[in-house]
């Protein structure tokens, strides 16, 4: 089997690597977008009281931080929501639930997406660092 040469590999590699930089950044930025339309979100910002119930020190306390920071006991111990857990509290039960808000549901989403897009920015960096070694190597008497 044939390796295309160096140059195009490295093309290759650059490519991947900025795409998935792209796609980082830009899962980053819905993610704010996303939070900003939540209710209590959109509170908050109009009351900038530190000391509301809104607010937990200098972070919005939106639907998705009650969920993740939200503890259930567990045979004798206390433990934080798992993710299915998270998504069920974020979905809610019924329309009367006080956890469920779609703009933090669809956060949620996006963050678990985002693992997935860094779990790909890592190996387009070691792709990018692994030809660089081999151009070093090929570059030397």
């Amino acid at each position: 089997m044939n390796k295309p040469p160096l140059g195009e590999r490295a093309v290759a590699a650059l490519i991947r690597y900025e795409s998935a930089a792209a796609e980082l950044t830009r899962i980053k930025k819905a993610i704010v977008t996303t939070l900003e339309k939540c209710p209590i979100t959109i509170e908050a910002y109009k009351t900038f009281d530190d000391k509301s119930p809104l607010w937990d020190n200098s972070r919005v306390n939106h639907h998705l931080h009650q969920a993740l920071t939200a503890t259930v006991s567990d045979y004798c111990s206390e433990r934080r929501l798992d993710q299915e857990e998270i998504t069920d509290q974020l979905t809610g039960w019924d329309d009367e639930s006080e956890g469920a808000c779609p703009h933090c549901l669809a956060a949620w989403g996006l963050i678990l997406a985002r693992k997935d897009a860094r779990q790909e920015f890592g190996n387009a960096k070691r792709l990018v660092r692994a030809i660089g070694k081999l151009a070093i190597k090929a570059s030397q008497p």
